[in-house]
């Protein structure tokens, strides 16, 4: 169970990170569930679903440098499908696993290459096809 209005917090973290949380809690636990915002110190802020405190479900993280990803957590990393967004304007769209690319996804390379099919531990591995800007293509 867990409320329904919003609620700010201010609180240090285990790790001794600041943090801001405006959400809904647990209201036996006091712990953030549901939809809220959370602010880290260091710039990065997540909007989206919590369990017990952790990023859980849909959810968006913008981080300090800009990068930013669109998808599905769990046990608070990027698990399942999500489309991640570097500054520099190259972008993965696919599977996650425990924060790392894993399982199949598309790659769009900044100078227009793209890579699209299967990675392990955030490498290209297995079955593939490597497309390059002028239509040449690889699998």
């Amino acid at each position: 169970e867990y409320t329904a209005d919003a609620r700010c917090f201010v609180f240090t973290s285990a790790e001794g990170r600041r943090l801001i949380y405006v959400g809904q809690l647990d209201t036996n636990t006091s712990r953030a569930q549901g939809v809220g915002i959370m602010v880290w110190d260091s710039g990065e802020i997540y909007q989206g679903f919590f369990h017990e405190d952790e990023r859980y479900g849909a959810g968006r993280d913008i981080y300090p440098g800009g990068d930013c990803y669109e998808g599905k957590y769990a046990r608070g990393m990027r698990n399942g499908r999500g489309v991640y967004v570097f500054t520099n304007g190259e972008a993965y769209e696919g599977d996650w696993k425990d924060d790392r690319i894993e399982g199949f996804g598309r790659y769009e390379y900044l100078n227009g290459d793209s890579y699209e099919g299967e990675w392990r531990n955030g490498m290209k591995h297995g079955k593939g096809k490597y497309v390059h800007a002028n239509g040449e293509a690889y699998d």
